[in-house]
């Protein structure tokens, strides 16, 4: 395990509005992305009833309950704005449009910083649909919330699911920039968690026996299958998320993430 922010630092200047890359980006603390559950703009405590990404392919998490809306928190994660989700009350936002762009992925590196309250729930997924076997979902891709950095994923339907888990150290602060990346040809998957580099190239999945199968559904704090179905309900505060359609290498994440860790004040600084 190597200190990955210690031995490859970069400068601050990162910035996501001019990284061609992104496919999507999802930030509470821009309230022009937020709309309030019952409409207008969003208020501290106020359930969310959309959140729009400020990058890529236009696309909107919403939930199609009002009592499973997360809340926004004007003051979440050291004093930045974060949407708050709490476990109990299956909390979730879902994507289920403009996922056009994600056909052609190559892989997937998605980027979040997060401040948890327990071990529970899901950062971000992706759900795939079988018709043909009469699967109705699975994740093909999913981040995890702490206070273990875990992920997993697989190509295809069929496929084996792999997870992956590191276990940072005891005192590591409840805020955090975990960062998960796979790749479709390479069939790796790397996870990193507050600048380290805890998982590399790891083998994440087995040829399957079927298609692979687009996405059809993207989840903010849990696994958003369809209308009716959820689970893996995150326990927290999300504030952002960068999302790419390739395997990302280590160099590669190095601005990105000194962005995400000085700009939320995640681990030690």
């Amino acid at each position: 395990m190597r200190d990955w922010q210690i031995r490859r630092r970069s400068p601050y200047g990162y910035d996501p509005s001019t990284d061609s890359g992104l496919a999507f980006w999802v930030d509470a603390t821009d309230t022009t992305t937020l709309t309030a559950s019952g409409g207008g703009a969003i208020t501290n405590g106020a359930t969310i009833g959309s959140w729009a990404s400020k990058k890529g392919t236009a696309r909107s998490w919403t939930q199609w309950g009002s009592q499973n809306r997360p809340t926004w928190d004007s003051a979440g994660i050291n004093g930045l704005a974060a949407a708050k989700y709490v476990a109990a009350s299956s909390q979730i936002l879902g994507c289920v449009t403009g996922l056009g762009d994600f056909s052609a992925m190559s892989g997937l590196t998605v980027m979040a910083a997060v401040r948890r309250v327990s071990a529970n729930g899901l950062i971000f997924t992706t759900t795939m649909l079988d018709i043909s076997s009469g699967t109705l979902h699975f994740n093909q891709c999913q981040l995890n919330m702490g206070p273990t950095f875990t992920g997993g994923g697989r190509q295809a339907r069929g496929d084996s699911f792999v997870t992956v888990v590191a276990v940072p150290a005891v005192n590591t602060p409840p805020i955090f920039v975990e960062c998960i990346a796979f790749g479709f040809g390479t069939g790796h998957i790397s996870l990193y968690g507050n600048g380290v580099e805890n998982i590399v190239n790891q083998a994440y999945h087995t040829p399957g026996t079927t298609n692979a199968g687009d996405p059809f559904s993207l989840g903010i704090g849990g696994s958003a299958v369809d209308s009716g179905t959820a689970f893996g309900f995150a326990d927290g505060w999300i504030g952002e998320i960068l999302g790419w359609l390739t395997e990302k290498s280590p160099d590669d994440l190095v601005p990105p993430h000194d962005y995400m860790r000085r700009r939320w004040g995640a681990g030690a600084m």
